[in-house]
């Protein structure tokens, strides 16, 4: 296994196996490079962005899943250990329970009142002063006494002028 100074690590493996390249030529795959993980790929794993861990994988290593998962044993082993150690703590915890975070769809209740009743009936609405069917939302600002911080100006030091200490 080798680092790279970018942060990649290379793994040679042990049982090479034969994939096909985009002119559909046999070519021997003898080592797996995979790529520091992205912000972007630790933020959609989280958001359920990938179906699995192998896609995240392959998305790091830049092959097409069908490809990564043509990996022999012990290779699998290796390879995912090393994914392990480049993954942040969060996505390393979901691997290792096998959770996958799903994507969340939002639900939201829909009012399903009628347009007619829900408007406001025509006219100005009036104001309906607090009580006890409305309680008072936000205090008037007579409520909040001012303090000393807010009556006293800020006061402003002078910056110190480095140019005449350097001078002396």
């Amino acid at each position: 296994m080798q680092i790279s100074k970018h942060g990649s690590r290379t793994i040679d493996l042990f049982t090479p196996f034969d994939w096909w390249d985009d002119q559909q030529k046999p070519v021997k795959v003898r080592r797996v490079t995979i790529a520091p993980i992205s912000l972007d790929q630790s933020i959609r794993w989280s958001e359920g962005g990938f179906k699995n861990a192998v896609e995240l994988l392959s998305e790091m290593i830049g092959w097409p899943v069908e490809q990564t998962r043509q990996l022999r044993y012990p290779d699998v082993d290796r390879v995912f250990e090393q994914f392990l150690i480049m993954v942040p703590e969060s996505v390393r915890a979901d691997v290792a329970e096998g959770i996958v975070p799903k994507v969340e769809i939002a639900t939201e209740e829909i009012d399903e009142t009628p347009a007619e009743t829900a408007a406001e009936p025509s006219g100005a609405a009036e104001a309906v002063p607090p009580g006890p069917d409305r309680p008072e939302l936000f205090p008037p600002p007579s409520a909040f006494p001012p303090t000393e911080t807010d009556l006293e100006p800020p006061s402003f030091e002078e910056p110190p002028d480095f140019a005449s200490e350097e001078a002396a």
